[in-house]
């Protein structure tokens, strides 16, 4: 119920803030619409495929509007950047699908992948929330590039927003933005050497990282649950329970004394710990029955033959006992009841018990620790040891799937360091702060990744076509900032107060999920703008569709000594990662004495060395042709 009210109040903070950042009800209104109906049918195929809410698909609705407001609010800024210039809503749209269509493709296959990858867990949860995870973006990004386009159609902004210039928010975006880039350039090794110190940080933070299952955390300490939970302890035993299951698989197996005596030394041991509120066997039942029959105190302990226990066991009902022994008498249970709340604790309590158990205990007998607390537990830690796996494996398929769309492994690790910083920084936080990872806290990593992934994607596919556009990488890279700074901080900023506001809550898992949500945002922000910046410095992107689309000629190239041993693709990927220039008939490429550090390669047409002597003679030298290279003299000489 506290996670559903919270997403409700989420989508209110949303709806506000998306309508005062982009000054429009279209602009609130539609990511609401496109995200509600993704949500319904990510919720239709949970029933279909017989996928209950839990502890982990729950949290799928929040992710599918936090990638989902992103991806719309970058299609309704690119929108309206078409309307501002004096477009119509029909060109504009068709606009917003050409600059953007790539990019949101790009960014889908890259969170799709990455969390479908996470179906190749073994364990149920992980694998639900993956399907689920994966099939909900999915849906998302089918809805978005089909009714965003009928929406703004009819609902977008039209003539009136052609005089609207770029209001002060806008403006402020833009110029923190600007600010941060500079300083990045003018400061690179200095930014450097603070990422790596608050990295290094982070690690020794997130190294007192610790995995808690206790339900009893989740209340305040003033609860009255909680109280009545301290009071059964004291008054009676723990709340929690666990077994010890000893099973030899023979028959009558504990009607003999001397296994009887294995586990009363199980049991014995357990009790000198200390940390456990009660023991109980088949074991104590004959203390009380020899107790009885002997007649003093003394005797308050077990048979000392078999043919003893087997006439004791006349005086008690197989339905007495039927709890710690099984009626074939080749299983005995002992039950452990405690109040230990932190897992941690109880793990290294337990991992104590099974090496006793080990060193001890005959080894002709199987002793298993077993129980609700326990398995619930373990499935916590497998949770969370699953989710680590899931997140180094996001990592490597967003590596992959980036150096394959861009043609450059570099690439892959551009997009992969800036997503990497929020969740190290995130496990740092929760390790210093004392929080916890539990059901709720693991999953902000997956939310970290997918707004990360979404920012970076933009980024670099700004930045790739604004290499396009200018002659050096210092512009594009200040091009990029300035085209994506208004969509980025808009939707960083309304996500961030829409989790804030889950931190009002008094359940202490919704608390922190949101506060910790929230907080990974704006780090993702930060990383979009203060690190991606470094790590696009001196990187050519260059994407499959470039290279596919690129037209060259094939057999002239080939023969150029330039290219000579190259195949078609090798050759595309040097010319497109040069700059190409065009130059009308008659105009001059280089003078004679000029100093310049450029070689040239003719793609297409003649070009033509040639010089008037003193007398007023035209004189040429050689013609260029296809291939031909000139240029290269001044390249390799420095200039000279």
């Amino acid at each position: 119920m506290s996670r559903g009210l919270g997403d409700v109040y989420k989508r209110q903070v949303l709806v506000v803030t998306l309508g005062v950042s982009l000054r429009r009800l279209s602009g609130a209104v539609i990511p609401v619409v496109t995200a509600t109906l993704s949500v319904i049918w990510t919720l239709a195929f949970m029933v279909v495929m017989g996928i209950p809410i839990n502890i982990m698909t729950s949290i799928v609705p929040a992710m599918i509007i936090v990638i989902g407001s992103t991806e719309d609010v970058h299609l309704l800024s690119e929108y309206l950047l078409g309307v501002r210039a004096g477009q119509s809503r029909k060109r504009a749209i068709r606009s917003m699908s050409n600059n953007m269509g790539l990019t949101v493709f790009l960014t889908f296959i890259t969170t799709y992948v990455g969390f479908l990858s996470i179906t190749l867990n073994n364990i149920e949860l992980l694998y639900q929330f993956g399907l689920v995870a994966s099939t909900g973006l999915l849906f998302n990004f089918l809805i978005t590039v089909t009714v965003i386009p009928i929406l703004l159609g009819r609902i977008g902004p039209g003539k009136t927003a052609r005089k609207q210039s770029h209001n002060l928010l806008d403006r402020l975006y833009q110029s923190l933005a600007l600010t941060v880039l500079r300083f990045v350039r003018g400061h690179r090794v200095f930014s450097l050497v603070t990422i790596a110190a608050v990295c290094a940080v982070s690690l020794l933070g997130a190294s007192e990282l610790r995995v808690n299952n206790n339900p009893m955390d989740y209340l305040e300490s003033g609860s009255e649950v909680r109280s009545h939970a301290e009071q059964v302890h004291q008054e009676l035993s723990g709340i929690h329970a666990f077994s010890v299951v000893v099973d030899s698989g023979i028959r009558d197996t504990f009607l003999q004394v001397e296994y009887l005596e294995e586990v009363e030394k199980i049991q014995n041991h357990i009790r000198e710990t200390g940390a456990f509120d009660k023991v109980v066997s088949f074991v104590d039942f004959l203390y009380l029955v020899n107790q009885v029959m002997e007649g003093d105190e003394a005797s308050y302990r077990l048979p000392s033959a078999n043919e003893i226990v087997r006439e004791y066991m006349l005086f008690l009902k197989q339905e007495d006992v039927r709890t710690y022994v099984s009626p074939e008498f080749d299983r005995a249970r002992i039950l452990v009841r405690h109040n230990i709340g932190s897992s941690e604790r109880l793990n290294q309590e337990i991992e104590g018990l099974r090496q006793f158990i080990r060193d001890q205990v005959d080894p002709a007998l199987r002793v298993e620790v077993t129980g609700e607390s326990i398995l619930s537990n373990e499935a916590v830690h497998a949770m969370s040891e699953g989710q680590f796996k899931s997140l180094l494996l996001i990592g490597g398929v967003v590596i992959l799937v980036i150096a394959l769309l861009f043609v450059n492994i570099r690439a892959g690790f551009v997009a992969l360091l800036p997503n990497l910083f929020p969740v190290l920084v995130l496990f740092g936080v929760m390790g210093f702060f004392g929080i916890p990872m539990d059901a709720g806290t693991s999953m902000v990593a997956a939310i970290a990744l997918g707004i990360c992934v979404d920012d970076t994607m933009h980024a670099m596919s700004r930045f790739h076509n604004e290499l396009k556009l200018h002659r050096n990488q210092e512009d594009a890279l200040e091009g990029m900032v300035r085209a994506e700074a208004v969509p980025i901080f808009t939707t960083s900023v309304a996500l961030a107060a829409g989790f804030a506001v889950l931190g009002t809550s008094s359940f202490i898992p919704v608390a922190h999920f949101g506060l910790l949500s929230a907080m990974v945002i704006g780090l993702a922000l930060f990383s979009t703008f203060y690190i991606t910046p470094l790590m696009l410095g001196g990187t050519q992107l260059i994407t499959v569709w470039d290279l596919l689309s690129y037209k060259v000629q094939n057999d002239y190239l080939k023969r150029s000594p330039l290219f000579r041993g190259m195949n078609i693709w090798q050759i595309k990927k040097v010319l497109l990662a040069s700059e190409i220039r065009k130059f009308a008939p008659g105009e001059i490429i280089i003078e004679e004495g000029s100093e310049g550090t450029e070689m040239f390669v003719v793609l297409e047409g003649v070009a033509e060395a040639s010089r008037t002597g003193s007398d007023g003679v035209f004189i040429s030298y050689r013609h260029f042709r296809t291939g031909d290279i000139f240029g290269e003299v001044a390249a390799f000489a420095g200039g000279k």
